[in-house]
């Protein structure tokens, strides 16, 4: 069975001790990324996300994203990254029309996202998270205090090969965007064609600074690099000599890039 957030239970199992993140000067381990995973999974359920609701992600880069993304797959919920940069109404569209239900920000953005909600009666949650904050800090008492956890009223599903794993909005240059639906199976089939094309190492590091809401860092810069044991040296902005220098310090050995960079 294609299972996407399997990379990360497997990632601990194959890979504990490797650093499968670098943010800046913090080194992150597979086992310690697994545990932030379950961490966040397990306030999601206490909010009552089950398989039945889709998680809205408005992150920079940042190691909580990642968890994000994964906590919002293994609850069985369809993840919904968003644009940091979109404005209040134009992300109030898109979370209405995916009818998130709980989204995960990072104070700079949080109050983007509170006018969002405002026009959003099914978003029940908006959860600000600090990255400056070990993954151990993403419980239910951190992000959700005044709120009293629940049982889910529905039982879990597991979900199958063909089943909506992640919803990436189109930009909307010629409209309203539009959500495309992408698959458990599509997106581990993906991180499966790359990996042969590129026929990289364990020891490799990938230099992540395009943004991981985007289908393409998302495949290549994350899925592709967690699944086989390799470490994530993300950024959250592009700099020249930041990028350079980052390079230099981590050992980078592949820079997934646009023209642009």
């Amino acid at each position: 069975m294609y299972r996407l957030d399997s990379i990360i239970t497997q990632g601990a199992e194959r890979f504990p001790e490797n650093t499968a993140i670098a943010f800046y000067d913090h080194k992150i381990t597979y086992r310690e990324l697994a545990e932030g995973v379950e961490t966040l999974a397990h306030t999601l359920r206490s909010l009552g996300i089950t398989h039945e609701h889709r998680v809205g992600i408005l992150m920079p880069n940042c190691p909580q994203a990642v968890c994000a993304y994964f906590a919002g797959l293994s609850c069985g919920a369809v993840v919904v990254p968003a644009n940091p940069l979109l404005k209040p109404a134009e992300l109030a569209y898109i979370w209405g029309d995916a009818n998130i239900s709980v989204v995960l920000t990072v104070a700079p953005l949080a109050p983007g996202a509170t006018i969002a909600q405002e026009s959003l009666p099914n978003l029940k949650h908006v959860l600000v998270v600090d990255p400056a904050q070990p993954l151990s800090a993403l419980t239910l008492e951190n992000l959700a205090p005044q709120v009293t956890p629940v049982i889910p009223t529905v039982a879990p599903v597991v979900r199958g090969d063909n089943d909506c794993a992640v919803i990436i909005y189109t930009s909307g240059t010629t409209g309203h965007p539009k959500g495309a639906m992408l698959s458990h199976k599509n997106l581990v089939r993906n991180v499966e064609q790359v990996q042969e094309f590129l026929q990289f190492q364990l020891s490799d590091s990938f230099l992540t600074v395009l943004p991981l809401f985007h289908s393409f860092a998302m495949t290549v810069c994350q899925n592709l690099v967690l699944s086989e044991g390799c470490t994530m040296v993300l950024m959250e902005q592009f700099s020249p000599v930041k990028a350079y220098q980052t390079m230099l310090e981590q050992g980078v050995t592949i820079m997934p890039g646009v023209p642009a960079l």
